[in-house]
């Protein structure tokens, strides 16, 4: 994200990794580029229930707007262990696509392109860069 970016866009979605470890990521980029975090807006996303809701609300409540995409585990309270479907692009204009993730398993694309863009953006370090190309 770009410091442009940091101050226009309202916030950021979280959807994979340790949405605590997000959190703080996205508190200190921001007062990294004088943006005040409690003007942002956090929201996770990724395999919420009522326990993990309540602790990150707690944690992040006063340093940055939170807010929760809690879909599978509060739409499936059937006892049915829920499936994880998820859509992706895999092509665009004639063009493999490819998806990182802070979770390692749910790059997708050709494995020759994933590695191509997890070394634009450092992924192997976790220090993701800013994109120019």
């Amino acid at each position: 994200m770009t410091r442009e970016q940091a101050f226009g866009w309202r916030g950021l979605r979280q959807d994979s990794g340790d949405p605590a470890v997000f959190g703080e990521r996205a508190i200190r980029f921001y007062e990294e580029h004088d943006v005040d975090p409690k003007t942002k807006y956090v929201v996770f996303s990724d395999g919420l229930d009522a326990e993990a809701i309540v602790g990150l609300y707690e944690r992040f409540k006063d340093r940055i707007g939170v807010s929760f995409g809690w879909g599978t585990n509060l739409t499936n309270d059937v006892g049915i262990r829920p499936l994880s479907l998820v859509m992706k692009a895999v092509e665009s204009c004639g063009h493999p696509t490819v998806k990182l993730s802070d979770n390692p398993a749910k790059a997708t694309g050709p494995a020759e392109w994933v590695e191509i863009f997890k070394r634009i953006f450092a992924a192997e370090e976790g220090a993701y860069q800013e994109c120019r190309y």
